[in-house]
């Protein structure tokens, strides 16, 4: 049995990996793209900690006596 070599991607273009995220996201000026993604990973922060906060509430809900399911 022979073992195969690993396949690599084929290397990626910076300047166009660059141009392809930032017309992904929307942005003119490609030197924001660094504010940009730091908004997008606190944003993410947020959405999950309400998420978590929802999901409490809703798991405290349920176990009140008396309610329903």
């Amino acid at each position: 049995m022979y073992s195969r070599p690993a396949q690599q991607p084929p290397a990626e273009d910076p300047a166009e990996l660059l141009g392809r995220v930032t017309k992904l996201l929307g942005i003119d000026d490609p030197s924001r793209l660094l504010a940009v993604i730091r908004r997008l990973q606190e944003d993410r922060k947020q959405a999950l900690a309400s998420a978590a906060t929802a999901w409490d509430a809703v798991h405290e809900l349920t176990r009140q006596p008396g309610a329903q399911g």
